[in-house]
């Protein structure tokens, strides 16, 4: 529950990132693997990291758009901000890894007029 004028901030990883950071840089996706995840790897290879990363974080995994149409769907609008950054000044500084450190999208979703 939200209260009055609230706003959920969602943390959460993005797809099209992830996948992006596997075709373009897969030395920094292991390394983000590495540092921050540490479950053991067998191969070493970004495609291993891309795997568990799917396996692990759960059944499905949202790109910003998809993430927006379902909570639309579930009446709020979504807003991508940065990280640490958000329009209410209680969940400002809340992320614990740097873009840099982690493949995730910030967003902040807020309830609909009725």
């Amino acid at each position: 529950m939200l209260k009055p004028s609230g706003a959920l901030r969602v943390l959460t990883p993005d797809l099209a990132r992830f996948a992006r950071i596997y075709l373009e840089d897969p030395e920094h996706l292991v390394r983000i693997w590495d540092t921050f995840v540490g479950v053991k790897l067998v191969t070493r290879s970004a495609c291993e990291v891309f795997n568990l990363g799917m396996k692990l974080a759960g059944r499905f995994q949202y790109d910003r758009s998809t993430f927006a149409a379902i909570a639309h769907a579930a009446g709020f609008d979504t807003a991508a901000v940065g990280y640490n950054e958000s329009g209410y000044a209680a969940l400002r500084g809340l992320d614990l890894r740097r873009p840099d450190e982690a493949v995730s999208m910030y967003l902040e979703c807020t309830p609909r007029p009725l």
